[in-house]
């Protein structure tokens, strides 16, 4: 078989699909362990005045980020990574076998498309899913102390409203 043909039995194809998973996963990863996830306001442009804020205080940067800054130059990336075997194996050694695979996993395999979107969703939810049995039965120490320390601001607010009341 040979690529462009929708088909995908070689390493190369195989691979490439497989690390395609493993980039957009990571990019998942990112947002929601980093904690720092910008959600912006909808919609980022308005043509109102007198709203007080324009499109840069509205703008969805993590997101925005993540899509065209990770996935966007990832996806570029390979696009052009692809053409460098084009002068042949005795100039550029490594790259020669990797010519037209972009364009046959990306543009001629739906599988591929179908994966970027339910591989990094499964393995999210796995890495979730074991973080939360971990955090709950076997807490770290900070999580402990925040715990302590949540209690103790509740019992001190608790303290105030009852000596409110006393002195009313």
């Amino acid at each position: 078989n040979q690529p462009g043909d929708g088909e995908g039995p070689d390493y190369d194809t195989f691979g490439l699909t497989i690390y395609n998973s493993v980039i957009v996963t990571m990019t998942y990863k990112a947002l929601y362990e980093t904690r720092s996830v910008i959600i912006g306001w909808f919609p980022a442009f308005t043509c109102r005045k007198g709203v007080g804020e324009g499109y840069v205080n509205r703008l969805a940067y993590t997101w925005v980020g993540a899509a065209y800054g990770q996935l966007g130059f990832y996806i570029f990336f390979i696009y052009v990574y692809q053409f460098f075997g084009l002068a042949g194996p005795e100039s550029t050694g490594s790259f020669f076998p990797f010519v037209f695979v972009t364009n046959h996993v990306l543009n001629k395999r739906s599988i591929t498309w179908m994966l970027f979107l339910l591989v990094p969703i499964a393995a999210a939810l796995c890495d979730v899913a074991g973080k939360v049995i971990g955090n709950l039965f076997y807490p770290a120490q900070v999580q402990i102390h925040m715990e302590i320390a949540s209690q103790e601001i509740a019992h001190s607010k608790e303290k105030k409203k009852e000596t409110a009341e006393k002195v009313n």
